[in-house]
């Protein structure tokens, strides 16, 4: 039989169940202890929100006053008809003013409505006509009119907006002392929950359900009423035993008092008692996640047994994931574009078929993705069709290296992704130095960096002029992504780029040259990932050994897609 406090909680909302007479909020006597003591602490917490809101009031003041003394003395317009000017003319700083008054000098925003909005530029308008046919008759000045409407008005506004909030917070306080009366969570059958926590929910395709919110503190003051939710609220020590009594859509967990160790303990727990259908959002600090930043919070989730992680940057720093599907063992997939290669792709799969990665506790997959070559690689890739461990993917045309490294992307199932050209210009023996901090969990994201040393990256015996050229336009992209991104990269178009699949989650590409080496490092730093660039063996070849950038045409497009992506902003598409 399920216990009086498991039977509240998963009472349906609207159902007599759910309502029983002991969680109904009642109002509160006007003398009672429990009202006295919100006046207080409402007056008091409120005084710097009056001194700003009266600051407000008197630079509209002078701002109508100002126009309307011109329009009386310049243009010797009609006091009345001098009033509408002024007052038509105002009213984009009046709505900017109400906007500011409502969401900004209270402790809890109050979402203003259009119609009430009009009503009270109505009456206003009315009030200072009224005022000013008044101070006519009375033969006084029309500027005190003006001065006594605007100051009626909006302090009639701010004592309806603090009578919201000063009821909300008393029926707050009235539900939470009848929960500690009953031993019982609080429940809220039309949650309030932050603006930035219900965009994150949606976001994540979470229209509706059951919300379980796990918090030692109120995790925002920018609430907004959220009738499509139902929260349930709890202590952040108490997730184990919430998460046992019944499911939830949504856990929202906030992890800011916890040490990194103890908040990584607590989420491998919680992974246990989740359903895969479960969205868990997290209010945790950068501070919380070590010196790694996003990286550190990000890899802990996948210790924890997390996965389809994403950041949310707001007010304050939020992740959401959800449960990772069970896995036999870690595998390292790799991604190889094929197009006209013949001279090196099988020299470069002799190397890679004899690379093994046992020894690094990762199994190995070998993605091929074929563009329809013409000089015979074609018919050389479908020789290694059935070899074990090697995937073909089929192009019926050559749109591009992005295009194949896009189309390989989208088909890799394992834990860490690696992309290897067909060229033999990079040393498959690099693996093992780049999948080690992979590996230990010391990034989620390397890069093989070419230009780590002293040594010029590119020397053609062939072609001796080139080299410098081309080491002198790398610096020179290399320098625009650093100062448009803030970054220190010494070489952030090298292909020997690993990283962990789940950084991918959320990210869609669209470039199909070799724009694309742009793009992915731009999109992975915008998710919030920071490289770890590591040294490894190079040696480029010329235009003439067969090198397909083309030096007037693919340039242009990385300037491009360099500035074209700073200006947008990322949005993630989520399954």
């Amino acid at each position: 039989m399920p216990s009086e406090r498991s039977a509240r909680i998963t009472a349906w909302p609207g159902s007599a169940a759910a309502e029983p007479e002991s969680l109904i909020p009642t109002r509160q006597p006007r003398d009672s202890p429990a009202t006295d003591h919100l006046l207080s602490d409402y007056a008091r917490q409120h005084a710097a929100q009056l001194a700003r809101f009266l600051a407000i009031g008197a630079a509209l003041a002078v701002l109508n006053l100002g126009f309307l003394h011109l329009l009386r003395t310049s243009l010797s317009i009609p006091d009345s008809v001098a009033v509408a000017i002024m007052y038509v003319c105002g009213a984009l700083p009046h709505f900017v003013a109400h906007r500011w008054i409502t969401y900004h000098a209270q402790d809890q925003p109050v979402r203003p409505q259009g119609e009430r909005y009009v009503v009270m530029l109505v009456c206003n308008f009315l009030l200072m006509q009224a005022l000013v046919a008044l101070a006519a008759r009375l033969s006084l000045s029309p500027y005190l009119a003006v001065m006594t409407s605007t100051a009626f008005t909006m302090t009639f506004n701010f004592l309806a907006m603090t009578h919201v909030v000063f009821r909300r917070r008393q029926e707050s306080a009235a539900r939470h002392s009848s929960g500690e009366a009953h031993g019982a969570h609080d429940i809220a059958l039309a949650a309030e929950l932050p603006r930035e926590l219900i965009g994150i929910l949606e976001q994540r395709g979470l229209m509706a359900g059951s919300v379980l919110v796990l918090a030692n503190r109120p995790l925002g003051t920018h609430l907004r009423r959220a009738p499509q939710f139902q929260a349930t609220r709890g202590s952040v020590l108490e997730a184990p035993t919430l998460l046992r009594e019944r499911h939830f859509s949504a856990v929202v967990v906030q992890l800011d008092t916890l040490p990194h160790s103890a908040a990584e303990a607590l989420l491998a727990r919680m992974a246990s008692l989740l359903t895969p259908s479960t969205l868990l959002v997290i209010a945790w600090p950068t501070r919380v996640c070590g010196a790694q930043g996003w990286d550190g919070a990000h890899l802990a989730l996948l210790r924890s047994g997390y996965e389809r992680v994403w950041p949310h940057r707001g007010a304050r720093f939020w992740a959401s994931a959800r449960i990772a599907c069970a896995r036999a063992g870690r595998t390292c997939s790799i991604v190889v574009p094929v197009y006209n290669e013949k001279d090196t792709f099988p020299q470069l799969m002799h190397r890679l078929l004899e690379k093994r990665l046992d020894h690094l506790g990762l199994e190995r997959e070998i993605i091929l993705v074929e563009s329809n070559s013409t000089d015979g690689t074609r018919e050389l890739v479908a020789d290694f069709a059935d070899t074990p461990g090697v995937r073909i993917l089929w192009e019926d045309a050559p749109r591009g290296k992005g295009h194949a490294v896009r189309t390989g992307l989208a088909a890799v199932t394992g834990d860490i992704v690696m992309i290897q050209d067909a060229d033999l210009e990079y040393d498959v023996n690099d693996y093992d130095v780049l999948l080690q901090p992979l590996l230990l969990d010391q990034a989620a994201f390397v890069l093989g960096s070419r230009h780590s040393g002293d040594v010029p990256m590119r020397e053609f015996t062939d072609q001796p002029l080139l080299g410098p050229i081309l080491n002198a336009a790398h610096w020179f992209f290399t320098g625009i992504i650093n100062v448009l991104y803030g970054q220190r990269l010494k070489d952030p178009f090298t292909m020997y780029k690993v990283f962990r699949r789940d950084c991918l989650y959320g990210l869609t590409f669209e470039c199909n040259r070799f724009d694309f080496d742009h793009e992915l490092v731009i999109k992975l730093l915008l998710k919030g990932h920071q490289p770890l660039e590591i040294p490894v063996n190079y040696r480029s070849r010329s235009f003439r050994q067969g090198k397909k950038i083309r030096f007037f045409r693919d340039p242009p497009t990385w300037v491009a897609a360099d500035v074209r992506f700073r200006l947008r902003r990322l949005r993630p598409k989520f399954d």
